[in-house]
C-alpha cells in the first residue's frame, strides 16, 4: 500500500466534500460527509436556499477533519536505523571495549 499524503487527502477534501476521507481509508466518514453535502446543496436549490449554509459548513468541516485525520498517519519506519560504535571504558580489563548501541 502506498503512503497516504496530507495535502492531496485536504485538496481532495477541497474539490469534493468527503472524498479526502476515502482517500485516507475512512470511507463510511467520506461517504457520510460526501451524501450530507449533495442532499444540502439539492435541498438548497429546490426547496428552501438557506440550506446552501448548511452545505457549506458541511465543507468546511469535512476539509478540517480530513486535514486532522492526514496528521494521525505516523509515517512509515525507517529501513534502516544509523547506529555507531561506542568506545567505552572497561575497568576491569585495564582498556577498552566496543559496545553498539546510540549516543
Amino acid at each position: 500500500m502506498s503512503e497516504k499524503s496530507p495535502t492531496i487527502a485536504v485538496l481532495w477534501s477541497f474539490l469534493f466534500t468527503g472524498i479526502g476521507l476515502v482517500y485516507l481509508g475512512d470511507k463510511t466518514k467520506g461517504i457520510m460527509f460526501f451524501a450530507i453535502g449533495v442532499l444540502f446543496n439539492i435541498l438548497g436549490m429546490f426547496i428552501i436556499g438557506f440550506f446552501h449554509y448548511f452545505s457549506i459548513l458541511t465543507w468546511i468541516l469535512g476539509i478540517y477533519i480530513t486535514y486532522k485525520d492526514s496528521k494521525k498517519i505516523k509515517p512509515k519506519p525507517a529501513k534502516y536505523q544509523y547506529t555507531r560504535r561506542v568506545r567505552h571504558y572497561d575497568r576491569g580489563n585495564d582498556g577498552y571495549r566496543y559496545d553498539d548501541g546510540y549516543l
